[in-house]
């Protein structure tokens, strides 16, 4: 009977391989973390977050329930030496160049002087102990499954197993300025699917094709040659990793990601990826090109049809379900709107500034300038017409020209979408 190992990154516990037992020292050491983990550091993550949130004015926290990272000796002191540096997405959302989606941040953009809170939150020491201790973590398990690895071996049936490196979920580490988890960014979302199948997969093959880990059963299943796979609602993939291709990339697989609390969702497929949020406008990056996820080009006209058709995919896949993010209360943009203020920062004479900021210092003289009026043409007072496209109003899709006999205007977000048919201007 062929053996299945499924290593699931979070869910690690100390392996005697020697002996092949469980080690249950391993066991109460791991739930003794985790419960000192909920009582011990509580004063101390409030004191971190609220810090860092001054730092950073972030609306949401920066800490999940993932952390924070601890790791045992000998680990946790393995790279205390290294200094670890800001990724440069953080800096990009910090600095407004571009600012972050509102799925990520939920609040609004840093101010002028995040260089400084920058440079503050990469010396602190819980930056540098947060990866410390990461990095450590990683060092453990890359040693744990060399065990499992050398046991296999040992027992000469390393050949006929089928070893399944993944997780349930990454982890940001301040890529957008946000720790942890909880968006559709592939530093959150996307996971290792790595395979080790020396009977039947050929080593170091790649393939690109887009995945989901409700396709990892009827994947695995199809490795072992099991008939008749039904009552899944992932696909197998069994045949892409059996053939003798080096590499494939079936670009016709459309995947979805859900957040838990319905408030995005993406369609993502050959390298596009596909966000609607309730907090924002549609979000579309383009990885081939853009792989750090910085750039929306969902308004971009050679980006129409793949736009559609993540759409579609994700409207049909939303509908099975329901409770979705379409039956959540409130509007939900379905498409851009035709006067929206941008958030990245304002280049040129005005570096740094911020749309939001024009009724701070000098708004007439300011919005003179035909440029500002283009990047803050709400805050400028210089738009004021309807939005092509649609919003989803209690699953219904419902455009400017439907508003006439509705109380629909009430709303914020309608009236930010429609603003002529709403009268304000």
């Amino acid at each position: 009977m062929k053996n299945i190992i499924l290593l699931i990154s979070c869910l690690i516990v100390e392996l005697n391989l020697l002996n092949g037992n469980l080690n249950m020292k391993g066991i109460l050491q791991w739930s003794y973390l985790l419960w000192t983990l909920t009582v011990s550091p509580i004063l101390r993550d409030i004191r971190i977050i609220l810090k860092f949130q001054m730092h950073l004015r972030l609306h949401s926290k920066l800490l999940s329930s993932a952390g924070p990272n601890e790791v045992r000796p000998p680990y946790d002191k393995m790279f205390e030496h290294f200094h670890f540096q800001l990724p440069k997405t953080a800096r990009a959302a910090a600095r407004g160049e571009p600012a972050a989606p509102l799925w990520n941040f939920a609040g609004s953009v840093m101010e002028d002087d995040a260089n400084i809170h920058l440079a503050e939150f990469e010396a602190d020491r819980f930056w540098q102990n947060h990866m410390a201790q990461y990095f450590g973590m990683v060092a453990c398990l890359d040693e744990n499954v060399g065990k499992l690895l050398r046991f296999l071996s040992e027992k000469g049936i390393d050949e006929d197993t089928i070893i399944v490196f993944t997780s349930d979920h990454g982890d940001q580490l301040m890529e957008h300025g946000k720790l942890n988890k909880g968006t559709p960014y592939e530093t959150s979302a996307g996971i290792p699917f790595i395979v080790r199948y020396p009977k039947k997969v050929n080593a170091g093959k790649i393939i690109e094709s887009t995945y989901s880990s409700i396709d990892f059963a009827p994947t695995i299943l199809g490795l072992m040659d099991v008939k008749n796979i039904t009552g899944f609602d992932g696909i197998d993939g069994s045949k892409e990793l059996l053939d003798n291709n080096t590499a494939r990339n079936d670009g016709c697989n459309i995947r979805f990601s859900f957040d838990a609390k319905n408030k995005w969702a993406a369609a993502i497929s050959n390298g596009y990826k596909m966000v609607i949020s309730r907090i924002d406008i549609p979000w579309l990056f383009d990885l081939n090109i853009d792989p750090d996820e910085v750039h929306n080009v969902h308004d971009f006209p050679e980006y129409k049809v793949i736009s559609a058709e993540l759409k579609n995919a994700l409207l049909e896949e939303t509908l099975k379900f329901p409770d979705t993010f379409f039956t959540s209360p409130g509007p939900l943009r379905w498409d851009s709107e035709s006067c929206i203020d941008s958030r990245d920062a304002i280049q040129g004479q005005y570096e740094q500034g911020f749309c939001s900021q024009l009724s701070e210092t000098n708004f007439t003289q300011q919005c003179e300038s035909d440029h500002i009026r283009r990047h803050c043409p709400v805050a400028c007072n210089s738009c004021c017409k309807d939005s092509p496209g649609f919003l989803v109003i209690r699953r219904n899709f419902t455009s400017c020209e439907d508003l006439t006999a509705t109380n629909l205007c009430n709303l914020k977000r309608v009236q930010e979408f429609c603003p002529a048919s709403c009268g304000l201007c």
